[in-house]
């Protein structure tokens, strides 16, 4: 079903419960590490001790060939929040605006969704660090899954959790894929003080520095930081750099949603909402069509 940089998902059958489930698997190129292997095993227990609606379920903590940890987990058969806006920009590129599937409310309610789970994880005291559109599922009846929490970070653990000492090796590729090493995260959505390598100082801000560029992204339909390779992103993120909130096709975007945008992906985390619920809150308030905290009137 794919593969990343640590594992690969396959679809599989249950032959005790009779159902197909994914099943993600260490690959066997990351295998031979044992950093590799304790954070995949810390991604199956993370995951499966976040008992949220808008997280995946996992089923059962398997062992694959080779003596490999694999773990299965519901099979979401849909689209990541990526093809969301390929598929919008597309209706917009065919002539005309988006159908109301496709919406920019309808998108947002998407994205309220993934808050929601973000709050709660925050409230358990993990952190996702590896928030984006490619990590974000909604299946075919409109749910929406958070995905692959395999960079994830627990606050209240009395062992926090172990990060590479190694220096991230040559970054390449187009920003949009995972990176490992004392930089942590996708450079395109991290936030500045994780595209610095700062991962002592994460906390919840970061993953609502993310959620800002994801929101950036589903209102204006371009990226975040634009950039000729991964390195050049990585740099723009690191100095707090985004592009102009500007809608790719031209609509106007509202002054509120910019504010809303703006605040969370402050360059300082002091300068962010407080929590992830408050920026959901004042979302919401926009979508009601009242004064939003981050514009009053």
């Amino acid at each position: 079903a794919g593969k990343g940089g640590m594992g690969v998902v396959h679809v599989a059958q249950d032959v005790g419960l009779l159902r197909r489930v994914a099943l993600k698997e260490l690959s066997p190129q990351a295998a031979h590490s044992a950093d590799a292997r304790s954070r995949f095993v810390r991604e199956v227990q993370v995951t499966a001790q976040l008992d949220h609606p808008h997280i995946v379920p996992v089923y059962s903590l398997e062992v694959a060939e080779g003596d490999r940890p694999a773990y299965a987990m519901k099979l979401v058969e849909g689209r990541t929040f990526v093809q969301l806006v390929a598929d919008v920009r597309a209706q917009w590129e065919a002539g005309g605006r988006p159908d109301d599937r496709h919406a920019l409310y309808a998108r947002l309610e998407h994205f309220l969704k993934v808050c929601d789970a973000i709050a709660y994880a925050h409230e358990r005291g993990v952190v996702h660090r590896d928030l984006k559109p490619a990590n974000l599922m909604i299946g075919a009846h409109n749910e929406v899954y958070v995905m692959d929490w395999g960079l994830c970070r627990v606050l209240k653990s009395a062992r926090a959790s172990q990060d590479a000492a190694s220096p991230t090796p040559g970054i390449a590729g187009d920003g949009s894929e995972t990176l490992c090493g004392t930089v942590v995260g996708t450079p395109r959505y991290m936030s500045p003080e994780q595209a610095r390598g700062e991962n002592a100082a994460l906390d919840a801000r970061s993953d609502e520095y993310s959620l800002g560029a994801i929101l950036f992204e589903l209102v204006t339909l371009r990226p975040p930081i634009a950039g000729r390779d991964a390195m050049e992103i990585l740099g723009l993120a690191a100095a707090g750099h985004h592009e102009p909130i500007a809608h790719a096709f031209g609509l106007p975007v509202p002054t509120e949603l910019v504010a809303i945008i703006e605040k969370a992906m402050s360059a300082s985390p002091g300068d962010r909402y407080a929590t992830v619920g408050d920026m959901s809150d004042d979302l919401r308030r926009f979508m009601r069509g009242e004064a939003v905290t981050a514009r009053p009137d």
